[in-house]
């Protein structure tokens, strides 16, 4: 039948894939910006190229995005190597410089800031299509992103961490792991700083 998913379909039958690499982003202070740009189809336009431009800089590194929502997404990166997971920290820095990159070139964007979050899921049921994914990680992870960032840090949950680099796992001076009210699971109990934006 036209237009209907076949019983066969890859969402019917989802693969588990354990270490998922999972990079969040979230643009910080979008609705006041939209009250300020001069019309609705620049905002279209300049988020538009907001998600080209990181979903480009994600493919450099072999993330693929999972989806992109207006003011932010979700990239991912299946990794067997432990050693494979510092390649999501040096991801979230290169977001980093071309998010100011675009801040600079879009207009009144100056009040911008971005959320940069990063998590490496246990297990993650995919399919085909990213929309049919999913994890109890994946959930929490999705669900609280507003709890585990911060504006202009990277911001890793303790089940990366333990999987980062020595070098990758130290944290900047003045910044210590956090534990956010409401966040309960073996993924995301601990929330470490890993970065310092511009």
């Amino acid at each position: 039948m036209v237009g209907r998913r076949e019983p066969d379909s890859p969402a019917e039958h989802p693969v588990s894939i354990q270490g998922l690499l999972l990079l969040q982003v979230d643009l910080e202070g979008h609705s006041d910006w939209l009250r300020r740009v001069p019309s609705q189809p620049t905002a279209v336009e300049c988020r538009i190229a907001l998600a080209e431009r990181l979903t480009k800089t994600a493919l450099d590194y072999s993330f693929l995005r999972v989806y992109w929502a207006g003011d932010g997404g979700m990239y991912s990166r299946h990794t067997r190597d432990i050693a494979n997971s510092d390649i999501v920290v040096d991801l979230a820095k290169s977001i980093y410089q071309e998010f100011y990159k675009w801040r600079q070139s879009t207009p009144r964007a100056d009040g911008l800031g971005l959320r940069v979050s990063a998590h490496r899921a246990h297990t993650v049921h995919v399919t085909e299509d990213p929309s049919y994914w999913t994890s109890d990680d994946l959930n929490v992870f999705a669900k609280y992103e507003r709890l585990i960032g911060i504006s202009g840090t990277i911001a890793v949950t303790d089940a990366l961490r333990k999987q980062l680099s020595e070098i990758h796992q130290r944290l900047p001076r003045g910044f210590e792991a956090r534990s956010p009210n409401r966040l309960r699971s073996r993924c995301t109990d601990t929330v470490h700083i890993l970065h310092r934006g511009k």
